[in-house]
């Protein structure tokens, strides 16, 4: 990372105002001698303003959060740069060049050339966009003109989204040319491809509606462009991921969601839908606060982008696929980046479009109202895909729905989604509660319907209560502060992470939440996500209680692992005296685990 003198970074922050750049993120209002909001800082969302701006110290507090710091801090934490790209990102809107670092020239030399090469693609896109819009008005766009009548697009929807038509393969490339753009810098774009066998360059979404995908910054970075005829070719087509655009880090409509977060201060939820087409038909109906995920499967990079914006998301997926495992699996990483997500069920095999169209805003709204949470969405999946007339299928809905129950720390919805499963089961609820529990402490369980049959469970409830074990941890809880012991945890980075937090406890140092995003690592990310939201549905009263049950379930395991090892040694050993003291240990281990039950 580049380095920059404090005499420089002295120099850039006397040069830009605090309140100018914060402005640009949320709606500033003076109170006093400082400005306030609510806060705008990912991960926070209130009501009531307790978000600070001084503007003679040129620092801001949240009061409510605790982050605090200068302009480069913000940018940083709001755009999710590291501390040079924020700098390069600030110093473009103070027009102040960037300096060379003190220890590496060249590096600094290869840094401001990326910075200057991105601004050149930038600028290269929005000439693109604009040329796409105005063919969309001349003899060539008739066709895209057409479709858009077609699909009962208004003027105000094809101006706020900067639809456009891409007329050939040779007319953009041609422009661009004009306009002093390199085939290089064409290519590097993504805008514009190379043919390989004739080596000519052409408009990579030829013949297609254009779509320009817009940055929070308001910078085209990519287009989508949809086909106007039944061919052979995808329906839709993205522009390719480039220095500018990677279709795992952004989403279509950030640009217009922005502008919507600092219209009102505060997104109550945010509908994510599939496509281009069904975001403008929302936004249409008047729904702003709306993004497209452009086909992809959900990411992390996504999730934390969201999460700058709203606590909750809804997902109106077409009808035809919300019902997909791949769907949950995406969900699950909006979860565990600590976002509440509930799915819009969709009637009739429709799409967000197709219902606006047909029915009206209100039955779209209806579908918002009754969005499920994501336990009831998953519990839905696994009773529509079995047949629970047969014996075999209601064995399989009972198994499978209580490992998914397992999952949920809440233990009024658990008595809630148990007395639905004991309905659609008819089981008795006892007997659902006693198999839920040891589920939940990793035992092995028989499940009967009408006749018995062994059902083994997988890790999950264990993995949950090493996460809250670990978060109990993390967050200094007054019950958490004996030294873990790793041979409780059965994931890598878990035990690496317990070996951490003992030996800031021995040390008597206090642990830093914000450094363990250093010490897990971009591979860790992801659990570490997982173990800092593993307080998610659990009360405040039950944590020490519940931090009890994980640390027995967790004992549990451990004392059965030795056990089968234990039972394995005995088995290899032949001396006497060794296969004694071997059945010593395992007889006192029995006693243990059965005194525990």
């Amino acid at each position: 990372m580049p380095r920059f003198e404090e005499k420089f970074i002295d120099e850039l922050l006397s040069k830009i105002n605090i309140v100018d750049v914060i402005g640009g993120y949320c709606q500033l209002n003076r109170r006093g001698g400082s400005y306030w909001a609510c806060c705008p800082l990912p991960g926070h969302s209130e009501r009531t303003p307790s978000f600070a701006v001084n503007e003679a110290g040129q620092f801001y507090k949240c009061f409510g959060c605790g982050r605090g710091g200068n302009a480069i801090k913000f940018v940083m934490e709001m755009e999710s740069m590291d501390f040079a790209d924020a700098v390069a990102l600030l110093c473009e809107k103070a027009h102040i060049p960037l300096p060379a670092t003190e220890n590496d020239f060249k590096k600094e030399k290869e840094t401001k050339q990326k910075y200057a090469d991105k601004n050149r693609l930038y600028d290269l896109m929005r000439e693109a966009a604009l040329f796409y819009v105005s063919e969309l008005s001349k003899p060539t766009g008739a066709k895209h003109r057409e479709y858009i009548s077609k699909r009962e697009l208004t003027k105000k929807e094809v101006v706020a989204f900067g639809l456009g038509a891409s007329p050939n393969y040779d007319k953009l490339v041609n422009h661009l040319a004009s306009k002093g753009f390199t085939n290089e810098e064409m290519l590097a774009s993504g805008a514009v491809q190379r043919s390989q066998e004739k080596g000519n360059y052409f408009d990579a979404l030829a013949g297609r509606l254009i779509f320009p995908i817009i940055d929070n910054m308001n910078r085209v970075i990519a287009f989508g462009g949809r086909m106007l005829e039944k061919t052979d070719f995808a329906k839709y087509k993205n522009t390719g991921d480039t220095p500018i655009f990677n279709k795992r880090k952004t989403l279509y409509n950030l640009n217009i969601l922005k502008k919507e977060k600092l219209r009102l201060g505060k997104l109550d939820y945010v509908i994510m839908v599939e496509g281009y087409m069904d975001t403008i038909a929302l936004h249409k109906a008047d729904f702003k606060n709306v993004v497209a995920s452009m086909g992809t499967s959900l990411t992390v990079e996504q999730a934390r982008l969201l999460k700058r914006y709203t606590d909750t998301v809804l997902i109106c997926y077409d009808g035809d696929s919300a019902g997909q495992n791949a769907t949950v699996r995406g969900l699950e990483i909006l979860k565990a980046n600590g976002l509440e997500v509930r799915i819009v069920a969709m009637p009739d095999g429709l799409d967000p479009d197709e219902l606006i169209s047909q029915r009206g805003r209100k039955a779209y709204e209806e579908c918002l109202n009754n969005a499920l949470p994501l336990i009831d969405f998953k519990l839905k999946i696994v009773k529509d895909s079995n047949d629970l007339t047969t014996i075999s299928g209601k064995r399989k809905y009972v198994t499978e729905s209580l490992k998914i129950i397992a999952t949920c720390e809440n233990e009024s919805l658990q008595e809630e989604l148990l007395k639905k499963l004991r309905d659609d089961s008819d089981l008795t609820y006892e007997s659902l509660r006693r198999d839920l529990e040891k589920i939940k402490s990793g035992e092995e369980v028989t499940v009967s319907v009408e006749q018995s049959s062994a059902v083994t469970f997988s890790g999950t409830a264990t993995e949950t209560a090493e996460r809250f074990i670990l978060c109990c941890y993390v967050n200094g809880e007054d019950f958490a502060k004996e030294p873990l012991d790793e041979e409780y945890f059965s994931d890598k980075f878990r035990k690496e992470l317990s070996q951490f937090l003992t030996a800031k406890i021995l040390l008597g140092k206090q642990i830093e939440q914000d450094k363990l995003k250093d010490f897990a690592g971009e591979e860790n990310l992801e659990e570490l996500l997982k173990i800092l939201s593993a307080f998610d549905n659990v009360s405040e009263k039950a944590k020490e209680r519940y931090f009890k049950d994980c640390e027995r379930a967790l004992l549990n395991n451990a004392i059965k692992v030795k056990i089968q090892l234990l039972k394995a040694q005995f088995e290899a050993e032949t001396e006497r005296e060794k296969r004694t003291e071997i059945a010593k240990q395992l007889q006192a281990l029995t006693l243990k685990l059965t005194k525990m039950r």
